[in-house]
Parts: structure tokens; C-alpha cells; sequence
């Protein structure tokens, strides 16, 4: 798969990214359990995936990407305070 269709896909599923860690956050507030959070953001985006019919392949070359924004995206929430801490 390309750079170019992997950050368009991304980019597509951006929101969603967004909404899915924010609907994490208020289900499990407590620090220190952001493994925990990113496992259920994970399960949400493989049985998406499933339900799609999307091949496996092309998600795992899709879900390194989306973690590291996903990484990305909870430390800006953090330091603005999005997150309370």
C-alpha cells in the first residue's frame, strides 16, 4: 500500500479516531491506564475492520500509523488540558 493511499485512509478515519479516544477516556478517566485505552481503541478498530470485510493486510499496514496518531493525539489532549490529569 502507498504512503499516499495509507494517509489518506488515515485521514478519513481521523474523526473517528478522535471520537473513539474521547469515548475511552470517559469510560476509563483514571492516569495510568492508557494501555488498557488503546487496547479497546484497537478492538474497536479490528472488529470495524472484520465487519467491513477489509483484508487483514491492508489493516495492519493502516493500524501502526493510526497508533502513533492516536499516541500523538492523547499527548496534545493532554497538554491542553482536554485530558484532565
Amino acid at each position: 500500500m502507498s504512503f499516499l493511499t495509507i494517509l489518506q485512509i488515515v485521514l478519513a478515519l481521523l474523526p473517528l479516531i478522535i471520537e473513539a479516544i474521547v469515548a475511552v477516556e470517559k469510560l476509563i478517566p483514571e492516569k495510568g491506564s492508557g494501555e488498557t485505552k488503546l487496547a479497546i481503541v484497537k478492538a474497536v478498530f479490528e472488529s470495524a475492520q472484520e465487519a467491513e470485510g477489509v483484508e487483514p493486510e491492508a489493516a495492519q499496514e493502516v493500524w501502526p500509523v493510526a497508533e502513533s496518531l492516536i499516541g500523538r493525539v492523547v499527548g496534545i489532549f493532554n497538554a491542553v488540558g482536554i485530558f484532565k490529569k
